[in-house]
């Protein structure tokens, strides 16, 4: 289902998951912010999935955005799920053909993608930009290139502060010594919350996570999913 629909998929987790509902936002704000961040291509590939959607019947469509965890129900707007996907589509089709800002490294800037949108191909920049403002946010997913690049990065650090050690005398290693403690514990909180986000990437929990590293990397460096009936953070559904 996600794989049939992988744009629709990153679009709903990063819009309409639960978060979002309880925080009472509209349909309309939501695809406001959507359209002040995205790319033209996400949009088109939106717009594509939506269609691919409309052209199931009724059920299959509700069985889908079940499989999705979408957690916007059009039938509190007094609609249904077809009308709600029709007037996404249009939406899209509308904004697809304007401009779109380029992709930023900065929060709140044009171009910026939503906390719990993993992106993927994500640059060095901007994994590095992700991993130290989202210090101790467990929530939302993380690509493998977000991941991969801030754990690429941040052991770089590592090596060249104990290279940098070896390479002076031993009475004159104490500050180089500090540096690698205060680096070490001012990065184990974004560490283990970005270690949350790619495990729930690859549509598993972090409620009971193995504690094998080797365990933990092969989960990280998987593609990501969601088994249908849960949650992005492998939880089951509400319905």
């Amino acid at each position: 289902m996600t794989e049939k629909f992988a744009a629709l998929d990153d679009f709903i987790g990063g819009y309409f998951h639960r978060k979002w509902a309880e925080a009472g936002m509209s349909p309309v704000d939501v695809m406001t912010h959507f359209f002040a961040n995205a790319r033209r291509g996400e949009i088109q590939a939106v717009a594509d999935d939506v269609r691919g959607l409309l052209e199931l019947d009724d059920e299959s469509i509700a069985a889908c955005l079940v499989g999705l965890d979408c957690n916007y129900d059009p039938a509190e707007d007094n609609s249904t799920d077809r009308s709600g996907l029709e007037w996404m589509l249009r939406q899209f089709e509308a904004h697809a053909e304007a401009p779109a800002p380029p992709e930023s490294a900065v929060v709140g800037s044009p171009g910026w993608q939503r906390a719990s949108r993993p992106i993927r191909g994500a640059s060095p920049r901007v994994a590095v930009v992700r991993f130290l403002t989202k210090y101790g946010v467990g929530e939302g997913r993380a690509s493998r290139s977000e991941s991969w690049w801030a754990r690429f990065l941040w052991r770089l650090v590592c090596v060249g502060l104990v290279i940098a050690a070896s390479a002076v005398p031993y009475e004159a290693r104490t500050p180089f010594t500090i540096a690698f403690l205060v680096w070490l514990a001012a990065t184990a909180i974004p560490n283990i919350t970005l270690q949350a986000r790619r495990l729930h990437d690859t549509g598993r929990s972090t409620v009971r996570p193995t504690g094998r590293p080797a365990a933990l990397n092969r989960a990280s460096g998987r593609p990501h999913r969601v088994e249908r009936g849960t949650t992005r953070c492998g939880r089951p559904l509400a319905v």
